[in-house]
């Protein structure tokens, strides 16, 4: 679950296989807050990837600070 700013943008919660979620949120200049929540289960390849959309190009999001 991806939450920006405190209001949840993305929900893609529960024991599920690898699937692709979107969210938008639309943002002012300056910081903002982040909190992911995510969990894997025991088995299987870690999935976890959030990108987001600078100048209409998919970028990854790699280190938050």
């Amino acid at each position: 679950i991806l939450y920006i700013d405190g209001k949840k943008v993305i929900d893609n919660d529960g024991v599920h296989t690898a699937k692709t979620v979107t969210g938008d949120a639309t943002l002012d200049a300056g910081r903002h807050d982040l909190r992911l929540e995510y969990f894997q289960e025991k088995k299987g390849n870690v999935a976890l990837q959030l990108f987001v959309v600078a100048g209409g190009q998919d970028v990854p999001v790699i280190g938050i600070r």
